[in-house]
């Protein structure tokens, strides 16, 4: 491609652009809830109005009656700060486009990501739209979002450097802001620092194994400037309201193994599951890439993508983190081996030469002339317009809220009726967050697990399975009545139990209270 043609930009849509459309229709439209599936949006959102209007970082506990005055690291502050002040501006609807646009934009840049790597438009928009449904099984109105844009930029700024695309001024300020916010924003930021030691670990193979003296010089230089940079960025995550206590905090909730018992915690299951399956796709596709010729991958690219398969592979949860990561590096394998920065389609593709390889490597050739992206900025403009300025209207065409299919509703409108003491009541520990934030009264629990400590959760454990033992917790702590879902063991062991009696029901909860207590539906 000409530098001509390369500056005679299209406003034309690209691919990318409807990458960006699909992300937006299945967060916002298709799935629509799927943001708000999840109770822990609920503290969040408390914690931030706490901020607001205390101009404090909580340093006790704010959601639970059981550890009222138990000293709390909220080690998400920055981002509830920022998801309340959203919220308050244009309710849950306004935090959902918020949210859902900055996707479509990482997803964007994934894809973009792709194209300069060398892959053709139809291999790289599949791989991301793979990448996409990848992330959708985790794509919720929480920190972990934060993570999604921080280990992309991570990983693309470092894979920059060591091909020297970047300065290391450049490549330090970056991963410096970065460190900054992320740090305050979820706990995930260790994966910052061990990027950036899995490039210096690849560089200083090369530096060894380098067949001239001066590559083998470079190399080690930038082992040495990576180095420095990680301990640089391990000085930065100091830079938090709570210093070394953050750390403390986090290491003792991963030292008590508290979160090998959640979900998010435990391993894909591969039996049907759309992203599992997509997962699984992605896999094939890296090792379908590495055969064709493992040389267009650079050393750190691979170990960053085995590292994050692992992770993929022990945890639902870093499933996306794989996918945003890999997906560029998957695409690149794919590409034409003369390909640089801009793609042309054509061999790497796959697409046979004739008549048809000529009409993609045209249309390679147009779609890269494409990258205006009016189309994603005025969808942006549209929906964020909407949902502030004719917030609630808004919400009669399109709204997002906490999803009633997973979440208690018609349960929580008794509670609130009936004025249930909530220092009698057990709910279940993911609808916590919720319950704090729809009653504004504190809960028996959340599925915070850091916070509660292992001899807690084990009793709490032991009643949700309904184990040895299990009515005389509910006697220890003096609970009259139990708010769990409708298809939890607990729920069928009291269905059958004459002492307890259902007060309602909804889709996803069942409300259940102690008979002697003579309350009525």
């Amino acid at each position: 491609m000409s530098d001509a043609s390369r500056q005679k930009q299209l406003l034309l849509p690209d691919l990318g652009d409807f990458l960006f459309l699909f992300v937006i229709w299945s967060t916002l439209f298709a799935l629509r809830d799927r943001l708000y599936s999840d109770g822990s949006t609920g503290w969040h959102l408390v914690t931030g109005d706490f901020i607001l209007r205390s101009r404090t970082v909580p340093r006790v506990d704010l959601i639970s009656l059981t550890f009222a005055d138990k000293a709390w690291v909220a080690y998400e502050w920055l981002f509830d700060l920022g998801a309340a002040i959203i919220a308050n501006l244009g309710g849950l609807s306004l935090l959902a486009v918020v949210i859902s646009v900055s996707l479509g934009y990482l997803f964007i840049s994934i894809y973009e990501r792709a194209r300069r790597e060398g892959a053709g438009a139809l291999v790289a928009a599949s791989i991301v739209v793979l990448a996409i449904l990848v992330a959708l099984g985790h794509t919720l109105a929480r920190p972990h979002l934060v993570t999604f844009w921080a280990i992309w930029i991570f990983s693309t700024v470092l894979e920059d450097f060591v091909r020297d695309r970047v300065s290391v001024r450049r490549m330090c300020i970056t991963l410096a802001l970065v460190m900054l916010v992320w740090v305050n924003c979820h706990p995930a930021f260790a994966l910052g620092i061990l990027l950036v030691l899995i490039h210096a670990a690849s560089q200083m193979v090369l530096s060894f194994c380098g067949r001239q003296a001066e590559d083998r010089g470079r190399h080690r230089g930038k082992t040495q400037v990576l180095l420095i940079a990680c301990i640089g960025l391990g000085l930065l995550t100091l830079v938090n309201p709570y210093g070394l206590d953050l750390h403390r905090y986090i290491l003792q909730y991963w030292s008590e193994g508290i979160h090998s018992h959640t979900s998010e915690f435990m391993s894909p299951i591969f039996k049907g599951n759309l992203h599992s399956t997509c997962l699984e796709l992605l896999f094939f596709a890296l090792a379908a890439g590495l055969a064709l010729g493992w040389t267009r991958i650079s050393a750190s690219g691979l170990l960053t993508c085995i590292l994050l398969a692992h992770f993929a592979l022990a945890a639902v949860r870093s499933m996306p983190l794989f996918a945003i990561v890999a997906a560029p590096y998957i695409a690149g394998l794919f590409a034409s081996p003369a390909s640089s920065d801009t793609a042309i389609g054509a061999p790497g593709d796959g697409v046979k030469s004739g008549a048809l390889a000529g009409i993609y490597s045209r249309f390679n050739k147009l779609e890269m002339r494409c990258k205006m992206h009016l189309m994603p900025l005025a969808c942006s403009i549209l929906l964020l317009s909407a949902a502030y300025l004719f917030h609630p209207q808004y919400e009669n065409c399109m709204t997002s809220k906490f999803d009633p299919a997973r979440l208690p509703t018609d349960s929580l409108t008794y509670i609130r009726s009936h004025n249930l003491d909530l220092k009698r009541g057990l709910n279940y520990d993911n609808w916590g967050g919720y319950l704090r934030y729809s009653l504004g009264k504190r809960v028996f629990i959340d599925d915070r697990a850091d916070f509660y400590g292992p001899a807690f959760y084990s009793d709490y454990a032991t009643v949700m399975m309904t184990g040895e033992g299990w009515q005389s917790i509910l006697d220890k702590y003096q609970i009259d009545w139990i708010l769990f879902p409708s298809s939890s063991k607990l729920v069928e062991t009291l269905a059958r139990d004459p002492h307890w009696s259902l007060m309602a029901s909804d889709p996803a909860s069942r409300l259940y209270v102690r008979s002697a207590l003579g309350f009525s539906k």
